[in-house]
């Protein structure tokens, strides 16, 4: 009895020491701790010594082990077990997750040409990977895409609750083309309006500026007040383009003046000069590698003659003017020894010449040193020269230019002391200091005239014609009372009385030729005129010239005294051969004068009228003779141009009894084109007619006829003949 007791009050005590604890809460889980939305879950537990469960929120009591709940949002549920002595609970999460979300995808630009690329971007919340079809696996939120046509890009977003879908369309074409834009008239004076022309394809929309805006169509007229650069903006969904067109407004420049300096040619070591003036004017240009220029005179250095074209530009338009620069050619031999086209330079070896001191002319011009000149031309140029040049400069004494005859040139003419042929006269012409310049050969048609005279005899004077003569010529002596400010000229004979009148000097010394007297002297006359000698002549206020005596000189005369002239005039040389040397210091010197002494030569032996501008006093040979005769001093063709030739078909005299006649002729140039051939001077009895000389109409008498043939670079060549009209 006493065991069973001791059983019982056991078992009682245990299960009141059982009875006074809480629950326990072995386990509390959810079957899946993620679920899609509406999609359900089992939540188990396992619980001991509870006497109620519950599950919060949304769910309440339960009972058993289990309970299935479809949360619409995450939840966290809690178990709650309780008994008499309490509580306990315990938590599970249950996250309920959903497909992502795409919230934006775009294209920009959406439309782009051909090349051009767009950038897709995207806004994706939820996804575990990306996929933009037609490229493939993307990630970050752009990606730039260049299609070739258009195309829809479509951007998948996945996660393990599924997948979300978006599209972004990018359109492909071509942007607006201006295939023209352009203003006519292109350029305006001030007051004008333009045209504005374009030709656009692509369907744009298009704005025009300056001050135009939105236009339509293909066309709009504008009136600038300035130089106006005008831009035509062409847009459509595919992009844009420009195009500009400037209308310049104002006037063209102007080309004043495009000249070569005519005092300074080009040649070896010496610079060309252009000298140009221009007005409104943005850029000048010259050709030849010359460029951009700036100023009024540009230096160059052709080594041909040589024609350069000016451009003158402003933004209305450019002008073009051209300039030929000359160029004088000089060949060296030695290093002592050149030659141009006309003359020969010479600079003696030290010792040769003393060119200091007041005997330097004396030096220059030492029989010894003449005789070495001559011969260094002669074996330069071995020709028959009848009259030949030696210039210096600055000589001391300063003596005027002087002529030594050595020549006979005639018979009858009273130079019949003179025996020598095949030599030359020789003049001993010292320039007299200063610079060398164009003319420097001014008193070279006087020195010239005394290769013939005068040697009539000394009754008309000894070299020059006597003052008290009527003779009036570049050969003759002057008188003057007031310094030679005037020379004082007497006309006339016996019958009729004789006058004076006179002359300014200077403007006498420009013009004087040779009278009819030098001229028969030459054999350039067929007769010799008569002249008259006053002995003590007054020259009285009424311009009349009293006389003690006066004798009378003719043809009948002058033949007695020294005979017929031989040749006549009818066959006589008209064609004379001039040699010229210039002795220099040094090789300086050369450089300085030769091309004012090339200039001066070429004037003087082809020139046909007097030039007082820039040869002043000295007058050509051809005037000189009044175009009976001519000089050739041309010693060879240096600057690629050859001097024509020009050829008589006959004998050198021509009679005629109607006044008519015809000489046949020949010329060539080496150069290719034919020369042309002309009488000089133009005479409308004289023409030129293929190959011959035509004349017609002649008066009774001696006619001296030149001819002329030029080529296209203005050289020259001469040949003259004789027509008696019975």
């Amino acid at each position: 009895m006493k065991l069973i007791l001791s059983v019982l009050a056991t078992t009682w005590l245990a299960a009141a020491v059982y009875a006074a604890s809480p629950p326990t809460i072995s386990s509390f889980t959810a079957a899946q701790p993620q679920v899609a939305t509406g999609q359900s879950v089992t939540l188990s537990w396992s619980v001991t010594g509870a006497t109620s469960l519950r599950i919060d929120p949304d769910v309440g009591a339960v009972t058993g082990s289990s309970v299935k709940v479809a949360p619409k949002a995450t939840t966290t549920y809690t178990l709650t077990a309780g008994n008499a002595s309490g509580s306990k609970m315990a938590t599970v999460k249950v996250t309920v997750a959903s497909k992502p979300v795409v919230s934006s995808f775009t294209a920009n630009p959406v439309a782009i040409a051909n090349g051009a690329s767009s950038t897709l971007a995207w806004t994706v919340t939820g996804a575990t990977s990306l996929k933009v079809d037609p490229v493939g696996a993307v990630t970050g939120t752009s990606l730039k895409v260049t299609p070739k046509t258009t195309t829809t890009y479509t951007l998948t977003a996945t996660n393990s609750f599924g997948s979300a879908t978006s599209t972004a369309l990018v359109m492909v074409g071509a942007p607006p083309a201006i295939t023209s834009f352009t203003a006519n008239p292109a350029k305006l004076a001030p007051g004008q309006s333009t045209t504005l022309n374009w030709t656009v394809t692509g369907s744009p929309s298009l704005i025009l500026n300056p001050g135009i805006g939105v236009v339509t169509g293909t066309s709009a007229k504008v009136m600038p007040r300035t130089t106006t650069t005008y831009t035509l903006s062409a847009t459509n969904s595919y992009g844009n383009i420009k195009s500009t067109v400037t209308v310049p407004v104002g006037n063209p420049p102007v080309i004043k003046t495009f000249a070569a300096n005519p005092n300074v040619e080009a040649g070896p070591g010496v610079s060309g000069i252009l000298i140009f003036d221009t007005t409104d004017a943005t850029t000048l240009s010259i050709d030849h590698g010359v460029g951009t220029v700036t100023g009024n005179t540009v230096k160059v250095n052709p080594t041909a003659t040589t024609t350069y074209t000016l451009t003158a530009s402003n933004a209305v338009g450019s002008v073009t003017a051209t300039a030929i620069v000359k160029y004088r050619p000089l060949t060296k031999v030695t290093s002592q020894l050149y030659y141009s086209e006309h003359a020969v330079f010479i600079i003696p070896p030290p010792g040769q010449v003393t060119w200091t001191g007041s005997s330097s002319w004396n030096s220059v011009y030492s029989a010894a040193n003449i005789n070495s000149y001559i011969a260094t031309l002669k074996s330069l140029f071995p020709q028959d020269f009848f009259f030949v040049v030696v210039t210096a400069n600055n000589l001391s004494p300063n003596l005027t230019p002087r002529v030594f005859n050595y020549r006979h040139v005639a018979d009858g003419i009273g130079d019949d002391s003179i025996k020598g042929a095949g030599v030359p006269d020789i003049c001993y012409y010292n320039v007299g200091g200063g610079t060398i310049i164009d003319g420097a050969y001014g008193v070279l048609d006087h020195e010239i005239g005394h290769n013939w005279g005068v040697f009539v005899g000394p009754e008309l004077g000894n070299a020059h014609w006597k003052s008290n003569s009527t003779v009036n010529s570049q050969m003759s002596d002057a008188y003057s009372d007031d310094d030679f400010a005037t020379v004082k000229l007497i006309s006339g004979d016996p019958a009729k009385g004789f006058t004076w009148a006179a002359v300014n000097n200077a403007t006498q010394n420009e013009n004087e030729i040779f009278a009819p007297q030098d001229l028969y002297a030459m054999g350039l006359n067929p007769t010799f005129p008569d002249v008259y000698v006053l002995d003590s002549p007054v020259y009285k206020s009424d311009h009349t010239v009293s006389y003690s005596s006066v004798a009378k000189y003719d043809q009948a005369w002058v033949e007695k005294r020294n005979g017929f002239r031989n040749p006549t005039h009818k066959t006589s040389d008209k064609k004379f051969k001039v040699g010229f040397v210039y002795v220099a210091r040094d090789l300086k010197e050369v450089l300085d004068v030769y091309q004012p002494i090339e200039r001066s030569i070429v004037h003087f032996t082809t020139a046909e009228q007097i030039d007082k501008t820039n040869f002043r006093f000295q007058v050509p040979f051809l005037v000189e003779t009044q175009f009976r005769a001519s000089v050739d001093a041309l010693l060879a063709d240096l600057d690629g141009n050859h001097t024509p030739t020009l050829t008589l078909g006959g004998p050198p005299n021509l009679d005629s009894d109607d006044g008519s006649a015809t000489m046949s002729f020949t010329t060539a140039d080496a150069d290719g084109t034919a020369p042309t051939v002309s009488c000089i001077p133009a005479s409308s009895n004289c023409a030129i007619s293929g190959k011959n000389v035509v004349l017609k109409g002649l008066t009774s008498g001696t006619h001296f006829i030149t001819i002329k043939a030029q080529d296209a670079g203005g050289k020259k060549a001469f040949a003259s003949f004789v027509v008696d009209v019975k």
